[in-house]
């Protein structure tokens, strides 16, 4: 028998906490904005629509628009987003590692837009470079052009979240590897 262990992290009570302590200590927020479809929050809403004193926007995340948002929480929103656009989550990506604590955090290769090519990007590095840190290096620095390939207008890893992009990096690796072994 399989059995799941679901943990509340108190995310949701953290975020109503954060947002009623800002709006009642700063008078200088005009507006606050919940990335949310979760009922957990409407009593948050609820108290800081109650205190007249901000504008409550409310953002569905999703990346396609056809989920509404929730009637109890959207009755208490000044204005609603029914979805983001997968541009606006590019945009707001941080970047690959952070640095900071006991030690550096890096962004999952899943997290990308082809991560099975770039995996393989990597495998083929590897044959050459010394680790994947080296690897790495090479897909966030600027690439000569060569003749027999289309040239690249950014730094690889900005190519990354494209099939037809992505193929491309995987032919720069696979020719540096090439040109390495020669």
């Amino acid at each position: 028998m399989d059995i799941w262990k679901l943990e509340e992290k108190q995310t949701d009570v953290n975020i109503a906490v954060e947002a009623l302590f800002d709006v009642f200590t700063d008078d200088s927020i005009e507006q606050v904005v919940f990335v949310t479809n979760d009922t957990d929050l409407e009593r948050a809403l609820e108290k800081i629509k109650s205190l007249n004193k901000v504008k409550i926007g409310l953002v569905i995340p999703t990346t396609d628009s056809v989920r509404y948002p929730n009637e109890k929480l959207d009755i208490h929103a000044d204005w609603t987003r029914k979805n983001i656009l997968i541009e606006e989550l590019k945009q707001s990506q941080l970047p690959r590692v952070i640095q900071g604590g006991r030690k550096p955090v890096s962004k999952p290769i899943g997290w990308f837009g082809q991560p099975e090519i770039l995996e393989e990007i990597i495998l083929t590095l590897l044959q050459v470079e010394a680790n994947r840190t080296k690897c790495w290096r090479w897909l966030e620095k600027p690439l000569p052009s060569f003749d027999d390939l289309p040239p690249l207008t950014d730094p690889p890893i900005l190519l990354l979240d494209n099939e037809e992009t992505a193929k491309i990096v995987l032919s720069y690796a696979q020719k540096y590897t090439q040109l390495f072994n020669n």
